[in-house]
């Protein structure tokens, strides 16, 4: 019992770092098309 919901723990904390890259991703492409955009002007 303890180790499943360890192995349960450590899956949800898996997901939640890989929301959380994903997440940074996005805000890096929104950075760099600003960037991108204030070039062409």
């Amino acid at each position: 019992m303890g180790r499943q919901k360890a192995f349960r723990c450590f899956k949800s904390m898996l997901e939640l770092l890989k929301m959380m890259d994903s997440a940074l991703d996005i805000e890096k492409e929104e950075v760099e098309l600003k960037k991108w955009k204030e070039r062409r002007e």
